[in-house]
């Protein structure tokens, strides 16, 4: 064997042995790419898992805060006779949206705002005086979110029928 062809044979050498390098390096950072894809696959649901925590706080949070703040609206009365003036008793024949009779002296309320059952504290902003009703019926939209309707006995707890509205602060009785 010739010293050239020694060196030939060196050098094919030496290209296989960095070509064998070349490979098993590319096939280990193959491996490790495969091991990291398969690492964040098992991640992905914890983190959508923990996002979606997250969020449903965030909204309890929001919900709580909304619940707990007063609201201010203008409070207004209704009656039997009132119904009857202006065409509405013939329309509903005095049934409620809950489904019951409506009565002057009952302790009841008119609003879009709150769930039919919900117990409300309904207090006069000047006065301070308050009366508990229960929503049992529902105020035309065009009043919805400016307005409650407190049935004849009901607002006379808080201030004089003459008066026909006054300014009120609303706030949920949690039972």
């Amino acid at each position: 064997m010739s010293l050239s062809n020694l060196m030939e044979f060196e050098k094919e050498a030496t290209m296989t042995k960095n070509d064998l390098l070349k490979h098993l390096y590319t096939e280990q950072f193959k491996q490790d790419e495969m091991q990291d894809a398969m690492r964040r696959a098992r991640l992905i649901p914890i983190i959508i898992g923990v996002a979606i925590i997250v969020i449903l706080v965030f909204v309890a949070l929001a919900n709580a805060q909304q619940i707990s703040q007063p609201i201010y609206l203008t409070a207004s009365w209704y009656s039997m006779e009132s119904l009857k003036r202006e065409g509405t008793y013939k329309l509903t024949k005095g049934v409620m949206a809950n489904g019951q009779l409506f009565r002057n002296e009952g302790f009841t309320c008119a609003t879009r705002l709150f769930p039919l059952g919900a117990r409300l504290r309904i207090i006069h902003v000047k006065s301070g005086r308050y009366v508990f009703v229960k929503v049992t019926d529902r105020i035309g939209k065009r009043f919805a979110n400016k307005r409650i309707d407190l049935s004849k006995a009901a607002f006379s707890k808080i201030a004089d029928l003459n008066d026909g509205l006054c300014r009120v602060r609303i706030e949920v009785i949690n039972d």
